[in-house]
């Protein structure tokens, strides 16, 4: 593991002197005191190569200064690149939670019929993916060059204490989840009319559409079909969700927005 300590810049530094004799020299009620200690700042990097960045910085960290710091050009996959936090991981615990105990009482209502219905055999699958995954704190990084991060607006967080950073290489797949879960091995020059045939998914499920949730969180709601033309590319590392029909989710109508927003913070 690499350890790195970033101190603090000679602007801050200045900025902050300059600020503090401003308040000094406009009120003299106010009794000179020593500046607070800045708390102490430690991230990590996961790199695409498997070696580990340990980032201590006394100043807040922008996500451009952390990827300056990270040898980014070597990892062939910008749009797999995410942060994860501790402090995300109670909601997604929480929305994990919601949609398991959703299909833990579809499943279970399903499975009085004598014959598995298609709802019954959807919902089972869904079941059986999300039980499976973990709350990762994943959010995920839509740019991982430093300097188009600063030219970008709102794309240039401070990145909080604890958090990790990791950059991935290149999947050679994508995931698609209807009746049945399969993974199909990404290729450029596939439609997702392509992608949707060869999986065979979505008989009886919403007819024409797909969300597809592309690897760095963007998700789009995507035609599919013969006479349908659909110029959006399906990214490596993407899943594609067949969707549920409006009448399997009357009692959970937020049902594909909540299911989409999980798989947003799953890799594979």
């Amino acid at each position: 593991m690499t350890r790195i300590l970033v101190p603090f810049s000679t602007i801050s530094l200045i900025s902050i002197v300059s600020l503090a004799g401003f308040f000094i020299g406009i009120s003299t009620s106010i009794a000179a005191s020593p500046l607070p200690a800045a708390p102490s700042v430690t991230l990590t990097v996961e790199h695409c190569d498997g070696h580990q960045l340990l980032v201590t910085a006394d100043q807040p960290v922008y996500l451009s200064q952390l990827l300056a710091l990270s040898d980014w050009r070597k990892c062939n996959y910008p749009f797999g690149a995410h942060l994860s936090f501790a402090a995300r991981e109670p909601a997604q615990l929480a929305l994990q939670q919601r949609l398991l105990a959703f299909l833990h009482h579809v499943v279970g209502a399903e499975s009085n019929q004598q014959q598995a219905t298609d709802a019954q055999v959807y919902f089972q699958q869904v079941l059986n993916l999300v039980s499976q995954q973990a709350v990762t704190g994943r959010r995920p990084v839509s740019l991982i060059d430093p300097k188009a991060i600063e030219l970008a607006i709102n794309q240039d967080p401070i990145v909080r204490t604890g958090a990790v950073l990791r950059l991935v290489n290149r999947p050679d797949s994508i995931q698609l989840v209807g009746f049945h879960r399969i993974s199909l091995r990404h290729a450029p020059a596939q439609t997702i009319t392509d992608y949707v045939r060869a999986a065979g998914l979505l008989p009886g499920l919403v007819p024409g559409q797909v969300w597809v949730i592309q690897a760095n969180g963007q998700v789009d709601q995507l035609r599919y079909g013969a006479w349908t033309y659909n110029a959006a590319a399906v990214s490596p590392g993407a899943w594609v969700m067949a969707l549920a029909p409006k009448r399997w989710i009357r009692d959970y109508p937020a049902f594909n927005e909540d299911l989409a927003s999980w798989l947003v913070t799953q890799s594979f």
